[in-house]
């Protein structure tokens, strides 16, 4: 519990330093910001200390030391505090709204059309300076998501940034109820998941899709885990469908389902096999036990 409040505390420090006047923790300038630095050296040696703290609580949790609601629960603390800062780090969440705005708003394709073609939208001036000739590279159900998103948060770049943070944040308490499901050890997948500050400054803080993808890939293994394998398909799909990197595991997967079918196949076999044998034993033991009866009966 107390190494849980310690990483939230730092959090907490982390969201401070991001708001302090010439922080080079928000994305300003396409990524390119200046200012003070030593927002950034506090900011880093809280992430440290969290970092520590969320090591020795996974070692605690390992050894069953820590309860899976408490981990729950701080969890869930843990994965939304960064919300309460401005975007932190990077410009991505910029760069999806942007994308989304080229379909939403222009009318156009963001698989052709890069921001660049678009100078005087609201959302040019914040696009990463490395993806401002760059067309998107997400995934088809990205872009049919984040449009809707465009036109809701407007010409705002804080409400686009917002939005994305709070839905990277639900994404990966998501994937830690999801963890906490299929793990043998429900706790410390929890606290692996869910206690993580770098995970927690990535998907509340930055606003990242890999959250998205991390929340469909693990809710595939659950729909797969109570026999829903349909479900967990189209789960995967899905995750594939915002970013390619679940199609790098397909031929894990399928190694792994081989090797599932060439044991069944042997279990089969050997069932069959063991069958054989007691239904050959049981002729043999009948066979013996009517000799026996006849033999009997001629003696008489």
């Amino acid at each position: 519990m107390l190494l849980g409040g310690a990483i939230l505390a730092a959090l907490v420090v982390c969201v401070i330093a991001a708001w302090s006047e010439g922080s080079l923790l928000v994305p300003r300038n396409r990524g390119r910001a200046t200012g003070d630095t030593l927002w950034s050296w506090v900011f880093l040696a809280c992430l440290v200390g969290a970092f520590l703290a969320y090591a020795t609580a996974a070692v605690l949790a390992a050894r069953g030391r820590i309860a899976l609601h408490l981990a729950l629960a701080f969890g869930i603390a843990i994965q939304l505090a960064p919300l309460a800062a401005p975007l932190l780090l990077s410009t991505d969440a910029w760069t999806y709204w942007d994308y989304a705005r080229i379909s939403a708003v222009h009318d156009a394709n963001p698989y052709v059309d890069p921001p660049a073609a678009f100078p005087d939208d609201p959302a040019y001036a914040h696009v990463g300076a490395r993806w401002t000739k760059t067309p998107s590279v997400y995934g088809p159900l990205f872009t049919l998501a984040t449009s809707p998103i465009a036109r809701v948060a407007g010409d705002s770049a804080g409400a686009a940034a917002w939005i994305f943070k709070a839905l990277a944040a639900l994404a990966m308490i998501a994937a830690m109820l999801g963890v906490s499901r299929i793990a043998r050890r429900p706790a410390l997948a929890t606290i692996v998941v869910g206690w993580s500050p770098l995970l927690a400054i990535h998907a509340a803080g930055a606003g990242h899709n890999d959250a998205w993808v991390a929340a469909f890939a693990i809710g595939a293994l659950v729909a797969v885990r109570v026999r829903r394998a349909m479900l967990g398909g189209a789960s995967w799909a899905l995750a594939a469908l915002i970013k390619w990197v679940p199609l790098l595991l397909l031929p894990l997967i399928g190694v792994v389902a081989f090797a599932r079918l060439s044991v069944r196949r042997s279990r089969d076999i050997t069932t069959r096999r063991s069958a054989r044998f007691d239904a050959a034993s049981a002729s043999d033991t009948a066979s013996a036990s009517d000799t026996a009866s006849a033999s009997d009966t001629a003696s008489a």
